[in-house]
């Protein structure tokens, strides 16, 4: 009996060598095959029944090697080794199989003072398999998603005893300190003071919550660009102090206040009208451009299919209810009409005319349909024809 080759797959370096090493002329008839299968029952069975390998079929030395390297590649299996032994003509095949680990689920105990903490850290639940679970990056987690909720700790403890057994894998974390909020320190024009403390004035003498303390700044942003401050910026910082206490301090600019006036409409509503424009203003971070606003208005009307439309701005200085200055723009819009389609002229084609217009149905168009320029519905009919072809 002669021992032909084992091979411990780790690395494609080490697969592409152990090719590298076979003689790729010689035919192998397997003549026997047994597979052994260590870990997760359902996995070891789900391994077995996708390996098919029947006996007596004929292979080069490469062509099994690719058929036992792409077997081996399920994203369950941990390792795997083959042993081929060569009796005379005959060959037998071993092949072993450690699979990984389910993960079927993540139980948390949080306590602080002997009484159970509500809570469950996000990001993990999509895991598969334990191998999968990174334990330090699980225990970082746990310890900063604590301290956004003002709970303070110092260690995770993970119990695996029973993750063979049931698929679990149990969390206690001990939580030592809670952060309350002392006080907060507002820095913002004079005018916004006050109306700023009355919307976070709520998380002082609270213990602290930086998921909802930010939700609360985005709203506030928002609410500023919809009053017409655009480029405002609003940031705090937080600083732990004795006795379990924290302190912000929230900074506000509020920039420049516009105001837009839109006129003229009557293919859009007003809201669609300040919908694109908002758009735009959030995609062009810290820059007003009532030019380029107006080009995307334009576009917006050419979509639709309007051609001619035509947009006037006129800027005016002008002053909000809390006497700030204020840039007033008006876009009175002149909308322009739909372009009727008297006929369609093709060259160079080898489909009939007809064909080629029934291809229009699948652009799924009402302005096609109904004869008028629809450009957009236009570039995809190119692309119809071209697939056609």
């Amino acid at each position: 009996m002669r021992y032909l080759f084992v091979l411990l797959i780790f690395s494609d370096w080490m697969l592409n060598l152990a090719q590298a090493s076979l003689d790729k002329e010689n035919i192998i008839k397997i003549s026997s095959l047994k597979v052994e299968c260590e870990g997760d029952r359902e996995l070891c069975k789900q391994f077995q029944d996708s390996f098919k390998l029947n006996p007596n079929k004929l292979f080069t030395e490469a062509g099994l090697y690719n058929f036992l390297s792409i077997s081996f590649q399920e994203n369950f299996i941990k390792n795997a080794k083959f042993q081929i032994l060569k009796d005379q003509d005959l060959y037998r095949m071993r092949v072993i199989v450690q699979t990984k680990i389910k993960l079927k689920n993540i139980q948390y105990k949080i306590i602080h003072n002997s009484k159970p903490v509500e809570f469950t850290p996000q990001g993990f639940s999509h895991l598969e398999y334990f191998e999968d679970l990174n334990l330090d990056d699980l225990s970082r987690r746990i310890l900063d998603d604590l301290e956004s909720r003002g709970m303070i700790a110092e260690e995770v403890e993970v119990d695996t005893d029973s993750l063979l057994q049931d698929g679990n894998i149990r969390i206690f974390v001990n939580v030592l300190d809670v952060l309350h909020v002392k006080q907060i320190e507002y820095n913002a024009p004079l005018s916004y003071l006050s109306f700023l403390r009355e919307r976070f004035h709520r998380f002082t003498k609270k213990q602290w919550s930086k998921v909802d303390f930010e939700i609360a700044l985005d709203n506030f942003s928002r609410d500023l660009f919809y009053e017409g401050y655009y480029f405002s910026e609003i940031k705090y910082n937080a600083v732990i102090l004795e006795k379990k206490h924290l302190s912000l301090k929230l900074n506000l600019i509020v920039g420049e206040r516009y105001n837009l006036a839109p006129s003229g409409f009557k293919i859009f509503s007003r809201n669609e009208i300040l919908a694109f424009m908002h758009n735009f203003i959030r995609n062009k971070s810290g820059l007003f451009d009532a030019e380029q606003i107006k080009n995307d208005l334009l576009l917006k009307y050419q979509e639709r299919g309007l051609y001619g439309t035509t947009v006037t701005i006129r800027k005016q200085d002008g002053k909000d209810r809390l006497g700030q200055r204020m840039l007033v723009y008006y876009f009175e819009i002149h909308e322009g009409r739909k372009v009727a389609v008297t006929d369609y002229d093709f060259t160079g084609i080898t489909f009939s005319r007809k064909r080629i217009l029934s291809w229009l149905e699948t652009l799924n168009s009402s302005l096609v349909d109904r004869n008028y320029v629809d450009e957009t519905a236009y570039y995809k009919f190119v692309q119809v024809i071209k697939n056609e072809y």
